[in-house]
Formats: C-alpha cells, structure tokens, sequence
C-alpha cells in the first residue's frame, strides 16, 4: 500500500507498508512516511525525512507489526490485507496523521491505529492516539478540514454486523464525535467473490464538510441507515425489498453509498 497526502503549502506525505519479511500468510512490516516539501518535484525527490536507525529516506512511525495477508472471507465475510491511510492539515503541512490495520494478538482479527506527527514528520506519538485502538475494523480512511478537525472513517465487525463509523476530532481525538452512518448485517448478501465489502473506503473534507464513501448491504431497512439514507435504485423500504423497474423483487446486494457530513464546530 502507498498512500499520498498534499498541504497547500506544497508539502507533500507518502505512507507506505515497508515488509521485512513474510511467511506466505503474515507480514512483518514497519509503518513508514516520507515527506518532500516541493510537490514531489525534482529528480530526487521524498528525501527531506531520513530515519536515524539507517540514515535512509522515511521515518519509521512503527517496526516490526504483524499484517495478516487473507486473500479468503476473515474478518466476518471479508478479506484482509492491507489497510493504511494518510492525511495532511491543509492549512499547515507540520500536522499529520497516520492509520494502519495488522494483528495485535490480543484475540484481534484485525486492528486498526492512529498516530500523528506535529513536527513535519520528524517524530511521532509513542502510541496510539485516543479511542483510535480499533478492534476488528478495516477501511480506514483519514482527512482533515481546513480548521484542522481531524476525521476518521472506519468499518468494524461487532457482534455480527459491519458498522460504519465517522468520527471527528478538533484535539487529535482526545475528544470525538462518532457518528454511525450505517449497521448492516454481517452475512447477508451471502459472499460470493471477493473483496466483499470492497477494500477501500474514501473520505475527504470539501469546505465546512467531510464526504466519502463506502460500501455495505444495499438492504432496505431505515434502522440500518441512523442518519437516513436515499436510494437510487428501486426499492421498497416498508417490504424491506429491492425491485425492478416492474416491481419484481431483486435480490440484496453490496453497492456503495455516499455520504456527507458538517464539520463540528
């Protein structure tokens, strides 16, 4: 996994899963980020963050944890493998955030974690930042508005349904705001091929707003949606049934939804 983040001052992150090594079914992997402060221009570009340990590009966030690689129904019904993210203060490129899944071994599956840099990525936080220890998640997802309110997005397995989570933060998550913008069923549809759920979700901040996507069971049940949702497919929400467009019923399904959300003030 590489992922890129941008400052609008030209500061430009990458995070990517450094493997040390892989036994067929796990990874050891360090979490790294490198930094280039001129857009990635140049013909060397991404040196300006050098690790101590071996005087090489990218700073090591983490060493040495352990990634289930699945490519078979695992967490609930879906694969697991990697999942990482990275996200920038637009308006002051020295505050980044970081988020990776791997296997704690504490009886996880799957756990996800966020950390952040205030120094340009030079140092990071010893540990994870506040209720950012997520157990059996995945498609985790960062962005920061340009008020810098962090935000997270998630998909975690509880209690046999997959439940999307937003949360939002103005203190690096010493205090959040956590929306649920859907609880679906873990096993229905029935899985059929994978990915199941989809690998990725987004999220992005557009002005006063956070938007993404994600994906989950199309099932049409208004107790899924907490925040309400709208559907443009057919679909009968007092039946619970997806139709055609003769009102025969259509089997449930995974679709991808939309979704957007104020910035708290």
């Amino acid at each position: 996994s590489i992922r890129p983040a941008v400052a609008s001052d030209n500061t430009v992150y990458a995070a990517f899963f450094g493997w040390r090594k892989f036994d067929g079914k796990t990874a050891t992997s360090d979490v790294v980020v490198v930094r280039d402060d001129a857009g990635g221009a140049g013909s060397n570009p991404f040196q300006a963050l050098k690790d101590p340990s071996d005087n090489l590009p990218g700073r090591l966030v983490v060493q040495g944890v352990s990634i289930p690689w699945s490519n078979a129904p695992t967490l609930g019904q879906e694969r697991i493998g990697s999942t990482l993210s990275i996200a920038v203060d637009p308006s002051n490129g020295s505050t980044v955030y970081v988020g990776w899944a791997d296997r704690v071994g504490n009886g996880d599956i799957y756990t996800l974690h966020v950390r952040r840099s205030a120094d340009r990525g030079v140092t990071w936080s010893n540990s994870d930042l506040p209720h950012t220890t997520i157990k059996d998640a995945t498609n985790i997802a960062l962005a920061v508005a340009s008020d810098g309110v962090a935000g997270l997005l998630y998909q975690q397995l509880a209690s046999g349904r997959w439940v999307t989570h937003l949360v939002q933060s103005r203190n690096a998550f010493a205090t959040i705001q956590d929306i649920i913008l859907a609880n679906v069923p873990a096993n229905a549809p029935a899985e059929q091929f994978l990915p199941y759920l989809g690998d990725y979700d987004y999220l992005l901040s557009v002005g006063n707003e956070f938007r993404g996507v994600f994906c989950a069971s199309n099932m049409p049940d208004l107790a899924n949606f907490p925040q309400g949702v709208t559907y443009q497919r057919a679909a009968n929400f007092s039946t619970k049934t997806l139709t055609d467009g003769s009102g025969n019923p259509v089997a449930i399904s995974i679709d991808p939804f939309y979704f957007s959300v104020p910035v708290i003030p």
